[in-house]
């Protein structure tokens, strides 16, 4: 058996600082490394316990890759690592159809959830994404991607607030809060010596359970409607074939799922370069 972990930074035990702990020029960005390291171990040890063979762990957060310490994984940890423009969708196919459950660790909530921890949705930080008329943040995307491969998401880990989103979007799953929001950048944090038996624990349920969750689907065709920050923003992401231009900040894409995805993806790349 193998899991998929697609993990973040921001929902990590101890992490509440942005840019300090998120940013890989901040002084506190090497604890947070440890931090994110020692959250996804727990979730793979527990994992293991259940049955997992193997556990693919994607470097996950921002494009750079190498955000986790290699060389302290559990043995069964296979770490995708390198800059995430380097891997290609065709390439990440593979690992999504031979994997069995996908694990999303450390996810921070969509932009504008009242009280979530570093919460955003992409970088840069969009205002509003719909998907099929929902509001969806990276989490429904991440797990829409598995679900399209068949692969169904059974665990998610972050604070309080991420928690409630991926119970409101993917129902009964296993989910473990590592903290309790009370600002963008406040939170009551449980200590690693708390929240890692709490990870293993709730990672071993979720392969226990694994026969009850399904995967993540979107209905095509697909209508994605994204509304960025500012219209310069706006006018970069134009740049994608086929959107169309609703008014200053909104676009839309509509298509079957992998290239509505693709488009998603082409126009943030193309907002990156107006986001100052």
């Amino acid at each position: 058996m193998r899991v998929y972990i697609k993990p973040d930074l921001e929902g990590i035990t101890g992490v509440v600082l942005e840019p300090l702990q998120t940013s890989r020029t901040e002084q506190y960005y090497q604890e947070a490394r440890r931090l994110m390291t020692a959250d996804v171990n727990a979730v793979a040890k527990g994992a293991v316990r259940a049955g997992a063979d193997e556990v693919y762990v994607e470097a996950g957060h921002a494009s750079w890759g190498h955000n986790m310490i290699f060389d302290e994984f559990i043995d069964e940890v296979r770490y995708m690592d390198g800059r995430s423009a380097s891997r290609p969708i065709s390439a990440m196919a593979e690992i999504y159809e031979q994997s069995d459950a996908f694990f999303i660790v450390g996810q921070h909530p969509m932009r504008g959830v009242h009280r979530g921890v570093i919460e955003h949705t992409f970088l840069p930080p969009i205002n509003k994404l719909k998907v099929n008329g929902k509001l969806m943040g990276e989490m429904g995307m991440k797990a829409a991607v598995a679900g399209y491969y068949n692969v169904p998401v059974a665990f998610v880990s972050g604070c309080d607030q991420a928690v409630a989103e991926a119970q409101d979007l993917f129902g009964d799953i296993e989910a473990v809060a590592v903290k309790k929001g009370l600002g963008r950048q406040s939170a009551i944090l449980l200590p690693s010596n708390v929240t890692l038996p709490l990870l293993e624990a709730g990672a071993a349920r979720a392969i226990e359970r694994l026969n009850e969750f399904k995967p993540f689907k979107m209905s095509e065709p697909t209508n994605i409607v994204v509304e960025f920050q500012h219209t310069g923003m706006a006018d970069a992401a134009e740049m994608t074939p086929y959107v169309e231009r609703v008014d200053g900040l909104t676009l839309i894409f509509e298509g079957p799922f992998l290239e509505a995805f693709r488009a998603l993806r082409s126009m943030i790349r193309h907002a990156v370069s107006q986001r100052r």
